[in-house]
């Protein structure tokens, strides 16, 4: 079966037949009596020199020719299924590295076999976009599905991802370095395949770029056709913040109870497919850096010792929906001692969402700088509950399996009023 494509940087969708592909070759610069040569690097491709444009980035567009598979010279090569996989230009030449028609960025290999979704990661500067992502990727990724989450193969889907899960993986892994935090212009999707029945694509966007408008617009077009939605909030941006304990000696910053509002608000326009502005989009709120939790300063009721937060998870051939509205009740028991209009507001907005604690680095780990701005961890990192969200909205796309062992959930009515 040939899926329609989505281009995971410019979001358009068209057929397999519509693509471009890239030449193999600099044989064009013969043909061609004004070649826009620079320094003999390429030809300046302008499709994706506008993209790099639109995106803040300074990448150089300068590469081998763009073909348009509508020339009638062209050889056109096909797969088993009768997708359009790969060109043999006018001089002869074959190429399979396909283009997105309208931006000339590249289209993986897996576009078009497979259904594709996209899952935006959202939050402010700092919050740890980059490290639960360096996290997600060493937690969901162990090589075989029996070992895997909710018994499914979770995997890099092309090379581009698994090169970067090793890099990553390297660094905070093995060398104990927190991953540098995500550059402005980068707008570049880990692409994940779920159990080779899906394709899913998630975002890191730049925390510092979501507070500027120009890069807001940009942004624009990825959370319009995202699929669902993780809101990471560090618990020192909220007003829990003056309610944990001070134990490094830091000075306590200006708190923003409404942090979470500000960043649902900023997406509605993005976010709302109908006139009542509630999205029916899967969307995780996800409280990050959870081993700051052990230190609040609040009582037994609030927040316990052996609260589920601090245990790993353990979700096993399916998810356990039950496990996931205990950490969901505990977490917004949490927000809304530190926020009273946390449902009122959450339920205004949304209507398909759950609450969730996550830890990049586990519980016994702390994090030490140098005057270079280099962190290193005490300790090789043990992640704690951070594949949930992202596991949660796979259950709401139907993705992988979910089902409730125990009978004991939360009171609903608990969760909203108590």
């Amino acid at each position: 079966m040939i899926y329609p494509i989505r281009c995971s940087h410019c979001m358009s969708t068209f057929n397999h037949d519509d693509v471009h592909f890239r030449a193999s070759h600099y044989k064009e610069w013969i043909k061609d009596p004004l070649p826009k040569i620079i320094d003999g690097s390429g030809v300046i491709d302008e499709k994706l020199n506008q993209y790099y444009k639109r995106i803040h980035s300074d990448q150089d567009a300068r590469l081998k020719k763009a073909i348009d598979t509508k020339s009638a010279a062209i050889q056109k090569n096909y797969s088993e299924e009768g997708m359009l996989i790969g060109i043999v230009d006018d001089f002869k030449e074959p190429t399979t590295q396909r283009l997105c028609p309208n931006c000339h960025n590249d289209i993986p290999e897996f576009s078009g076999r497979l259904p594709h979704f996209f899952i935006a990661l959202i939050g402010e500067t700092s919050v740890g976009k980059t490290v639960y992502m360096s996290a997600l990727a060493a937690t969901l990724f162990p090589g075989d599905a029996k070992d895997n989450h909710v018994g499914v193969s979770i995997k890099p889907a092309d090379l581009k991802t698994l090169n970067w899960f090793k890099s990553v993986y390297t660094k905070m892994f093995e060398k104990q370095l927190l991953p540098s935090s995500t550059q402005r212009e980068r707008i570049e999707p880990i692409h994940l395949n779920i159990g080779n029945k899906a394709i899913v694509s998630i975002y890191d966007a730049a925390g510092e770029g979501i507070r500027r408008l120009e890069d807001r617009k940009s942004y624009l077009v990825h959370l319009q056709n995202s699929d669902g939605y993780i809101i990471l909030v560090d618990p020192y941006e909220t007003t829990m913040r003056a309610r944990v304990k001070d134990i490094h000696g830091e000075v306590t910053t200006q708190k923003d109870e409404h942090i979470i509002e500000n960043n649902i608000r900023w997406m509605l326009p993005e976010l709302s497919t109908t006139d009542d502005v509630k999205t029916e989009k899967p969307v995780a709120i996800t409280l990050s850096k959870s081993d700051l939790l052990k230190s609040l300063l609040i009582d037994s009721s609030t927040l316990h010792s052996n609260s589920t937060l601090y245990t790993q998870s353990s979700h096993r051939e399916f998810l356990n929906l039950s496990m996931i509205d205990t950490i969901d009740y505990e977490v917004t028991k949490l927000l809304k001692a530190s926020y009273s209009q946390f449902i009122t507001v959450i339920q205004g907005y949304l209507s398909n969402y759950k609450c969730f604690a996550v830890s990049s680095i586990g519980l016994d780990t702390h994090i030490s700088s140098s005057d270079q701005n280099v962190y290193t961890l005490s300790c090789r990192p043990r992640p704690l509950r951070v594949e949930e969200p992202i596991l949660w909205i796979l259950y709401k796309l139907d993705l992988i399996k979910g089902s409730s062992p125990s009978l004991q959930r939360p009171n609903i009515l608990n969760r909203i009023f108590g």
